[in-house]
């Protein structure tokens, strides 16, 4: 990790080979943000062979509050990228502030010496995370793969046998993964698949709106949230 370069999170990733298609794997990870770097890192970790596949590819930012709080920190450090988060540009904060639209405002002190947490520009934590996930990814015999669209999932029977098909519910277990990368289809087989790909992920899409013919998007907009993030001095 290149942590003398100031701006290093700006470079491309090297993920290394691509593996041969219908390759088995022990866990696949579907999205290659926070929770699927991470996700992917502690299965590599506990001596898995792991792919960890991402859509697009790095650097890349997004739209977040940019925190990461105090639980965070101990993942961070447990994964070994503490130091590299530090040594880039940074804020600490030891209190959050609520607001209202009224103007009524609460303010909620940490404790006095207790670190609540850092809030990092998400190009830079993303690119550290996923950096690190690759490097253990591929010591423990797994595989990385960038600007790899997931299409369907594979399925079969629970009790054995072939995909007992959409709105099947229980009987279906995810076995797999079926993707393009550079314009050719490419599966990849695990007995554990990890859906991390956010909101609109295929996994999650796959398995709750058409294995369980559930809603995937709250229509009503019962549960809601939006975010907006402005630095400034």
């Amino acid at each position: 990790m290149e942590t003398e370069d100031q701006k290093f999170w700006e470079k491309g990733i090297e993920s290394g080979p691509v593996p041969k298609d219908e390759t088995a794997f022990d866990v696949i990870v579907v999205g290659g943000g926070p929770a699927g770097s991470a996700a992917a890192s502690y299965a590599a970790l506990d001596g898995n062979k792991v792919l960890l596949v991402e859509k697009s590819s790095y650097p890349k930012d997004k739209t977040c509050g940019d925190a990461v709080g105090g639980k965070s920190l101990g993942h961070v450090e447990e994964l070994g990228v503490g130091d590299a988060l530090k040594s880039t540009p940074h804020f600490k904060f030891d209190s959050v502030l609520f607001s209202s639209p009224s103007g009524d405002e609460f303010k909620v002190e940490l404790p006095e010496g207790r670190l609540a947490g850092y809030v990092f520009p998400r190009i830079q934590f993303d690119w550290i995370l996923f950096d690190r996930a690759s490097e253990l990814v591929r010591k423990n015999r797994g595989s990385v793969i960038q600007n790899f669209a997931v299409k369907e999932m594979v399925y079969e029977n629970v009790d054995g046998g072939g995909d007992p098909g959409t709105k099947s519910g229980d009987k279906r277990k995810v076995i797999g993964i079926r993707g393009k990368y550079g314009g050719k289809m490419l599966e990849f087989r695990a007995p554990l698949t990890v859906g991390a790909g956010g909101v609109y992920c295929p996994v999650a899409d796959s398995l709750i709106r058409e294995t369980y013919d559930e809603d995937l998007i709250d229509k009503n907009k019962k549960h809601y949230s939006a975010a907006f993030r402005q630095y400034w001095k």
